[in-house]
């Protein structure tokens, strides 16, 4: 994936061994959004929308790229520094996918995270897929928890 935006983690490197690949990210020392939210126990409602602002966005630029990250939820929202709870970078692109209109190439695997996956995402068979608005339902979820 070739992704160059502010609000996705960058990959500075890669590196393989025999029996593992190790992936050198940018250093984020502000912890998960899932953590904050519990340690604070109140996220503040001004928060709240800048932190989905930022999420919307970056998830249109992914889409725009022709991605869908199929994951989204607090655990894979970084915050990049301690003193601001909205810096956010989006990590975990483990079951992110390419998004296609080709029947042939459609996706149907049932990934994600309970709680946060698209309804569209469970009736996936050989004649059902799904696309990226399934992003987009896991970002109203985020929404509600937030």
């Amino acid at each position: 994936m070739d992704l160059d935006h502010p609000r996705v983690i960058k990959l500075v490197e890669t590196h393989e061994t025999e029996n593992s690949l190790y992936f050198i990210t940018e250093i984020l020392t502000g912890g998960e959004l899932f953590k904050r939210i519990r340690s604070k126990g109140v996220f503040h409602e001004a928060s709240a929308v800048t932190v989905l602002k930022h999420v919307l966005e970056t998830v249109g630029y992914l889409h725009s790229k022709g991605y869908m990250h199929r994951d989204i939820k607090p655990d894979n929202i970084m915050i990049a520094t301690k003193g601001c709870d909205h810096d956010i970078k989006l990590i975990d692109f483990g079951l992110a996918s390419i998004i296609t209109t080709d029947p042939v190439k459609a996706i149907y695997l049932k990934c994600g995270t309970p709680g946060f996956v698209a309804p569209e995402m469970f009736r996936a068979k050989d004649t059902i897929n799904y696309d990226q608005s399934c992003d987009i339902y896991s970002i109203g979820v985020l929404f509600y928890v937030l």
